[in-house]
Order: structure tokens, then sequence, then C-alpha cells
């Protein structure tokens, strides 16, 4: 092997390295259980595709079936980062974007994306159903939870919970 191709091989590893975010693109994360109907439950977590760092959430079915359930550029407008999203992404030296976290409570799972708040309840047999929650005025809500019982969700918002 001529020391020339030996550069290459090392230059495209290291391209190759930058190109997938130090290899994890298309890796899963985030795992977490959700009831979707009374005793069977369903497998979520976030992958993004091998080419780029946009999250979005995937669920494995009781028969073993991978699924995209939610598609971050479905919901993103902007391409661009608001100034608090990227304060937030740096303060928790997050590399992703789109779907970064989720909170699951039974049969539904509440997850933020640019700023804005989504609640995906499991209907059963009957799928999903995908939830805007309302902030009002255009706010950044961030460290989105659901409460124990499902009922409630708390965020945080231009400082306050």
């Amino acid at each position: 092997m001529n020391p020339q191709s030996q550069t290459d091989q090392r230059f495209d590893i290291l391209n190759q390295y930058a190109e997938t975010n130090r290899f994890s693109n298309g890796s899963p994360t985030g795992f977490k259980f959700v009831e979707t109907s009374p005793g069977i439950n369903r497998l979520v977590f976030l992958r993004s595709s091998a080419s780029n760092s946009e999250m979005s959430l995937w669920t494995i079915d009781p028969n073993g079936e991978e699924r995209l359930i939610v598609d971050s550029s479905d919901l993103t407008m902007d391409t661009e980062l608001s100034k608090a999203e990227a304060d937030e992404n740096e303060r928790l030296r997050r590399t992703s974007t789109g779907i970064t976290s989720f909170s699951v409570n039974a049969n539904q799972l509440l997850f933020g994306i640019s700023g804005q708040l989504y609640v995906l309840k499991f209907d059963g047999e009957a799928g999903e159903a995908l939830h805007k929650v309302s902030l009002g005025k255009p706010k950044y809500a961030t460290a989105q939870k659901l409460s124990p019982d499902g009922t409630r969700l708390s965020f945080i918002c231009e400082n306050e919970i």
C-alpha cells in the first residue's frame, strides 16, 4: 500500500466522522415504553437519518416492526435556530436538532420542537393523535414534563415554570 492511499484513507475516515456527527447520525437513542392499549406496550425512541442530525420519533410495534411516527421536518418551518434554542443546545451540549427529548406517561408522550410543545396520544388500535399545545403569544418552551397522572404538563418559558 503506498503512502498516498493511506493518507487518502485517513482523510476519508475523518470526513465520514465529521459528516455523521461522530458516527452518531442514524443511531437510535432515548428509548422509552408507551402503553398504547391495555397490556400492549410500544418502544418509542429518537433517531436521525444517516445524512443529518435532525431527530424524529420512531416506534417499534409489538410485532417488531419499526416505523416513523413523528417526522420533525414536518413540524418545523424554520431551519434557523432561535437564540433560545441555540442557547439551550449549547448549555446541554446537544448537537442534534429536531425532537431532542420527550416525556412519557401511560398512553401519551410530550415533546418540544422549535420551542413549541406537542402531545402525542396513542389510541389503541386507532393509532396516534398529535395535538399542538397552545402557549398563547409566540413563546419558546423548554424542559417539558408530563405529570405522573398524565393530566398536566409543565415547562419553562421566559424563565418561569
